[in-house]
């Protein structure tokens, strides 16, 4: 089973891919989570690219809870550029 989030964190989209080799299950990752639009999640994966499209294959996701971790991730954005 493949499951695809499109997020955004205000600097771009990125499409986030979940997979799972058992077509009747849930990828293990997304188990526990409650998505809830508009909500803010801390997600980890690696990033790939296929036919010249980017996404990240994701392999956990939690919701955050406190929004300075969302300020680090502007400043973290920030400083790359």
């Amino acid at each position: 089973m493949r499951v695809v989030f499109e997020m955004n964190d205000n600097t771009g989209n990125m499409k986030i891919v979940f997979y799972q080799k058992d077509e009747t299950q849930l990828p293990s990752a997304l188990r526990n989570f409650e998505y809830k639009q508009f909500m803010y999640a801390k997600i980890f994966g690696t990033v790939r690219v296929y036919k010249e499209e980017k996404a990240i294959v994701g392999t956990h996701i939690r919701k955050i809870e406190k929004f300075e971790e969302v300020t680090n991730h502007f400043l973290q954005v920030f400083v790359a550029n």
